[in-house]
């Protein structure tokens, strides 16, 4: 679908000695990195990081990097915030200016119509030639009428902005560029063992996606057969048989629902000892092997060839595990009861339990103690009959498959 451009990108090429707002008749002034693109339909595309202070950056830059003259007013940029030079000029010349409560909030996602008045102003705040604009939204509101309708106008006429297809500004309260997509289900259909399901997920903006469920088995792990048509297999694993009921439906049940495969075709090895890597792995996979949201790795230890990389800056990002320091994970270590335990509950919110902590060996002041009386009274974990967890024992790969299907299946 051909889309309509509705934008000026320019290159940062402007020399340090020109004044701020210093620009030729008629030039209108849009830094590189912000657009006003818009799909053929007329719905705003995605401009990235929508904040507040990264728009200052912007602007600070295709300005020419300024060095301020304004004393800092605000409460919640110190000296050592990244963009502080783009903030205080911006705010010195009236562009992005802060709260009554003397914070300028950074990290705030701007609106549509912030974004037009805060370019408008950039621009030096130019009367437009005529206030009429086709936009059916375009209505006195709340929000400085007169500024909105003002810039709004502006980059009507300069041709930055147009009517969607239903006569709209797209939206004047929330940008959808900058819009955070809240997403609900739509409309399902189960996945068989035969055809394939899917759900239908849609923003109440409009924008919607369809999820497939691949058509697949569903297997009993104890009896290997299929739920719904009763087929059959085999299981892989010849050295799981002395295993009990629970440990052996544990292991198949990680296994079947691809959390985990054997260490060979036939074997899966239950009593080895789990790596921090791997147990991270078995999390993320568990939650459909997401997409970490951050490119940045702190760990050295860490390549980005690894198998392990995208669970791990996942699982760290969304504070299931640290790193044993600030720039090391030691994917290779043993992982212990006790943190795999702390990861899990993690993952499951950290519910504090007021229950009792039956174990002798877990002290009440342990770092662990709230994860391991979680799982001690939601009868994930049970110790070894003797009153005893053994925190610091290595955590097996049949511990780690059968703490997770008490957990999940």
């Amino acid at each position: 679908m051909k889309k309509r451009i509705f934008s000026i990108i320019l290159v940062l090429c402007m020399l340090t000695s020109l004044a701020p707002m210093a620009f030729a008749d008629n030039e209108i002034r849009i830094p590189a990195g912000v657009n006003f693109s818009q799909d053929a339909d007329g719905h705003f595309l995605d401009v990235g990081d929508c904040t507040r202070g990264n728009l200052a950056y912007l602007i600070w830059l295709d300005a020419g990097s300024p060095k301020p003259s304004y004393d800092n007013p605000y409460s919640d940029i110190d000296e050592n915030y990244e963009h502080i030079d783009a903030v205080l000029w911006c705010s010195e010349n009236n562009i992005i200016v802060g709260y009554v409560d003397a914070t300028f909030r950074p990290e705030v996602r701007f609106t549509l119509q912030e974004l037009i008045i805060f370019i408008w102003r950039y621009n030096g705040s130019p009367e437009p030639s005529s206030y009429d604009t086709p936009f059916v939204d375009v209505v006195p509101n709340t929000f400085y009428y007169t500024v909105y309708s003002a810039s709004i106008a502006w980059a009507y006429e300069n041709g930055l902005i147009a009517p969607d297809k239903d006569g709209r500004l797209n939206g004047t309260n929330i940008c959808p560029a900058c819009h955070v997509h809240d997403y609900y289900e739509a409309s399902s259909k189960p996945a068989t063992c035969f055809e394939d399901g899917y759900i239908k997920y849609r923003c109440n903006c409009g924008a919607e996606y369809t999820a497939i469920l691949p058509a697949s088995h569903m297997y009993n792990a104890e009896t290997l057969t299929c739920i719904f048509c009763g087929a059959k297999i085999n299981n892989p694993f010849t050295d799981i048989g002395s295993l009990s009921t629970e440990f052996r439906c544990g292991v198949l049940w990680a296994y079947l629902n691809g959390i985990t495969s054997g260490t060979t075709a036939t074997t899966f090895e239950p009593n080895k000892p789990c790596t921090r890597a791997e147990v991270v792995t078995f999390l993320w996979r568990l939650c459909g092997s997401p997409e970490p949201e951050t490119a940045k790795n702190p760990f050295t230890d860490v390549s980005e060839s690894s198998v392990f990389y995208k669970a791990i800056l996942w699982a760290y990002e969304n504070g299931i595990t640290m790193g044993t320091t600030e720039t090391t994970f030691a994917p290779k270590a043993t992982v212990t009861r006790a943190q795999f335990v702390t990861f899990l509950w993690r993952l499951c919110g950290e519910e504090t339990i007021d229950a009792d902590n039956n174990f002798s060996d877990v002290s009440d002041s342990s770092v662990y103690a709230n994860a391991i009386i979680w799982a001690s009274s939601c009868g994930i974990v049970n110790g070894y009959g003797n009153g005893t967890f053994c925190p610091n024992n290595p955590c097996t790969r049949a511990h780690v498959a059968v703490f997770l299907y008490r957990t999940f299946q």
